[in-house]
C-alpha cells in the first residue's frame, strides 16, 4: 500500500519523485507516497539473450528515431485503456488522473512523463541506459493481463469492486490506513471540525430516535465541548470524558489526541454502530450525554478513515492501471518503429519461424520414414540370406537322404553264390521299403517304426533299384514270404533279378556286372555310418547359422 507523507495544503507546494496528491474531501488533502508500490520497475533486471535481442532492436534507431519511437499520443493511450479495461470507473480515472499530470507535471509516474502538450515519453537520461528501457518495457503484455484479470469485480456489472455500490459496504481494518500515515496525517485526521461534528450527532440523534429531553442534553454536552469556554461550571459535567482534547474555540475545531490506543478505543465505543446496530437511546444525565457525543466523535473518525482507505486504493488502482497502459503503449510504438525501420513486420516475423518449424517437422518425418524403409530392407535381406540357407542345406539332406537310401536299398543282400539256383516268384522290389534318416516322402503301412533321423520307411525310386521296371511291377504269387523281414524281400527280388536276366531255355547265373557293384558294397556299413554323421554335423551347422541371424 502507498504511504501517506505529509498534508497537501497548496498547489505551490512541490512533490518529489513519484509522489501524487490525495484528495480525500473537500477539506483534506494528502500526499501520496509511490516509491514503495512498484508500478514502473517490478521486475529484476533484464539480462541474458532478452537483452541482447532489445540492443540489437535499440541500436538500429538513431537517437531522434528513437524519442520518436518512445512518444505516444494521448488518443493511442485512450485506446488501448478501451481495449484492456472493462471498469468503466477505472477508464475515467485513469482520463482524470493523465489530464491533472498533464496539468501539474508532478512526476508520480517516473521515470514516465506526461508533457504538456499531452505526450506520454521517457525521461531523457533513460536514453543513455538501454537496459533500464528494457527492464522498463520487459513483460508489458502479462503486467497488464495480470491487472485486468486480479481486479475484484461486481457480479451485476463489469465494475470493478472499488466502483460499484457494493464499495460502501466493504469494511475493511482501519489499522492499515493509519499505520501508513506519517504523524502529521494522523494529526490532519484527528481534527475534527465543528461542523461536521454537528452534522454527524443529528443524524445519529435521529438514528436511535432521542426524546426531546434526552436530545435536549446531548446538545448541551455538544456545546460544552465546542463553544462554551468554562464547561466545568456546568452542573453534572465529568471533565474525564472529554480529557485529552484540544479545543480551538475561535475556528471551532477540536484535536483529538494523536494515539493508536485513543482511537482503538473510540473505534470500538462505535462498533454497534458500524455493524448497523439502530435501538432506541436515551441520555438522562449530562455524562450519558457527554458519552453520546464521543461517540459521535469516534463515528466521525472512522469515517474519515474508511474514506481515506477508499480514496488510497482507488487512486493506486488507478496509478497501476495508467502505468501499465503506458508501459504497452511505449513497447507497442517501439515495435512498429523497428519493423518500419528495418522493413519487415513481426507477423512476417512470425510466418518464418512457423515455416521454419513446419520444414522441421516434416523433414523429421522423412527421416523416420526412411529409417522404417531401410529397417525393413535389412529384416528383408536377412530373411532371404536366412531362406537361402535352409534351402541349400535341405538340398544337401536331401540329396544324403537319397545316398543313404540308394546303399540301404543294397544292404539286405546276401552273396548271391550260395545259391546256386532260386525258385522263381513273383513279389514286390526290395527296395520298396528303406530309410531316409527322418526324412520320409510319404506314409507306408508297412512299416511300423516312427520317422527318425536314425531310420524311417520311404517308397524307393527308380533310380535305386538295379534293373529299370522292377520295382513298380507287381506279380501275383501264390508262395508268399513267412518272414516280414527285410532279408526275405532282398532274396526274392535277387531271384527276380535273376529270372529276369536269365532265359527260361538257359541255365540261370549271375552277370558278372552284378557280381561286381556286390563286392563294391562290402563297406556298405562304414560309409553309411559316415553319411550319417556328415548330415548331423551339417544339421548343427544350419541351426547355429539361423540363431545367429
Amino acid at each position: 500500500m502507498a504511504k501517506l507523507v505529509e498534508v497537501y495544503r497548496n498547489d505551490k507546494q512541490k512533490l518529489t519523485r513519484r509522489q501524487l496528491p490525495l484528495v480525500i474531501d473537500d477539506n483534506l488533502t494528502m500526499v501520496m507516497d509511490l516509491n514503495s508500490m512498484g508500478f514502473v520497475y517490478d521486475t529484476p533486471t533484464v539480462r541474458g539473450k532478452e537483452l541482447d535481442k532489445f540492443l540489437d532492436m535499440y541500436n538500429s534507431l538513431t537517437p531522434s528515431e528513437l524519442r520518436q519511437a518512445f512518444e505516444v499520443e494521448f488518443k493511442d493511450i485512450m485506446s488501448i485503456l478501451g481495449q484492456t479495461i472493462p471498469c468503466v470507473g477505472c477508464r475515467r480515472s485513469v482520463e482524470r488522473l493523465y489530464e491533472q499530470l498533464q496539468k501539474s507535471g508532478h512526476p508520480a509516474l517516473e521515470p514516465l512523463v506526461i508533457s504538456p502538450n499531452g505526450n506520454l515519453t521517457i525521461k531523457d537520461d533513460h536514453f543513455s541506459w538501454p537496459h533500464l528501457v528494457c527492464t522498463l518495457l520487459h513483460g508489458h503484455s502479462a503486467r497488464l493481463t495480470q491487472l485486468v484479470e486480479s481486479q475484484l469485480r461486481s457480479k451485476k456489472s463489469r465494475r470493478c469492486i472499488l466502483h460499484s455500490l457494493d464499495a460502501s459496504r466493504v469494511r475493511a481494518p482501519w489499522k492499515e490506513v493509519w499505520d501508513v500515515m506519517r504523524p502529521q496525517c494522523r494529526e490532519e485526521v484527528l481534527l475534527i471540525d465543528a461542523g461536521a461534528l454537528m452534522s454527524t450527532l443529528e443524524g445519529y440523534l435521529q438514528k436511535h430516535r432521542f426524546c426531546g429531553d434526552c436530545r435536549t442534553k446531548v446538545l448541551r454536552a455538544y456545546w460544552l465541548l465546542v463553544e462554551e469556554p468554562e464547561p466545568g461550571r456546568e452542573k453534572g459535567y465529568v471533565p474525564s470524558l472529554y480529557a485529552g482534547i484540544k479545543r480551538c474555540l475561535p475556528d471551532k475545531h477540536i484535536h483529538l489526541p494523536p494515539s493508536t490506543d485513543y482511537v482503538t478505543a473510540l473505534v470500538a465505543r462505535v462498533h454497534p454502530d458500524i455493524i448497523g446496530s439502530g435501538g432506541e437511546r436515551h441520555a438522562k444525565t449530562l455524562e450519558i450525554a457527554q458519552g453520546e457525543v464521543i461517540t459521535c466523535l469516534g463515528l466521525c473518525v472512522y469515517e474519515r478513515l474508511h474514506r481515506i482507505q477508499m480514496r488510497l486504493k482507488e487512486e493506486e488502482t488507478t496509478c497501476q492501471v495508467l502505468a501499465a497502459i503506458a508501459i504497452d503503449a511505449l513497447s507497442r510504438k517501439f515495435q512498429v518503429s523497428v519493423e518500419i525501420k528495418r522493413g519487415i513486420s513481426k507477423l512476417e516475423l512470425l510466418y518464418k519461424e512457423l515455416t521454419k518449424e513446419e520444414l522441421a517437422k516434416q523433414q523429421r518425418k522423412e527421416q523416420k520414414k526412411l529409417k522404417r524403409k531401410k529397417r525393413k530392407e535389412r529384416k528383408a535381406g536377412a530373411d532371404s540370406k536366412v531362406d537361402d540357407a535352409v534351402e541349400s542345406t535341405c538340398q544337401l539332406h536331401n540329396s544324403l537322404s537319397l545316398s543313404e537310401t540308394s546303399l540301404s536299398c543294397l544292404e539286405g543282400i546276401e552273396t548271391p553264390l550260395t545259391q546256386d539256383k532260386a525258385e522263381k516268384h513273383n513279389g514286390t522290389c526290395c527296395c520298396e521299403y528303406a530309410q531316409d534318416c527322418g526324412y520320409s516322402s510319404g506314409n507306408n503301412n508297412a512299416s511300423s517304426s516312427p520317422s527318425s533321423p536314425d531310420g524311417s520307411e520311404v517308397a524307393c525310386c527308380d533310380g535305386f533299384c538295379n534293373d529299370e521296371g522292377v520295382c513298380n511291377r507287381v506279380t501275383n504269387n501264390s508262395e508268399k514270404p513267412t518272414n516280414g523281414g527285410g532279408e526275405e524281400r532282398l532274396k526274392l527280388s535277387l531271384e527276380q533279378m535273376l529270372e529276369e536276366t536269365t532265359s527260361s531255355d538257359e541255365e540261370s547265373f549271375i552277370p558278372l556286372e552284378d557280381v561286381r557293384e556286390f563286392q563294391s558294397q562290402v563297406n556298405i556299413t562304414q560309409k553309411r555310418e559316415e553319411l550319417r554323421r556328415t548330415l548331423r554335423q551339417r544339421f548343427a551347422q544350419l541351426c547355429g547359422n539361423t540363431t545367429q541371424l
